[in-house]
């Protein structure tokens, strides 16, 4: 079973300048995080707040479940940190 997102549930984690969402492959569940920097780079208009990184987020979904896709299918790891250079493959 390839990787899903069937869940569109997204959360901003101040600490750590990311934004989590999750992925499912059969039972799997795999929790991904973009960075800000990333999504600002996506989305080059956004400020650096969690609203803004959040619709940046929205405005990208397909491009960064691309992204989350092919890190996966790098390796099975339990959370997977997407940044600025994982979007030059995708």
């Amino acid at each position: 079973m390839p990787l899903a997102f069937p869940n569109a549930a997204r959360s901003y984690d101040a600490s750590r300048r990311s934004v989590r969402f999750w992925g499912h492959e059969s039972q799997f569940e795999f929790t991904f995080e973009v960075d800000a920097d990333a999504l600002q780079r996506l989305s080059p208009h956004s400020a650096d707040d969690e609203s803004s990184l959040l619709r940046a987020f929205d405005a990208n979904r397909s491009r960064i479940q691309t992204a989350a896709g092919l890190a996966h299918a790098r390796g099975r790891q339990s959370i997977y940190r997407l940044s600025v250079t994982s979007f030059d493959r995708s």
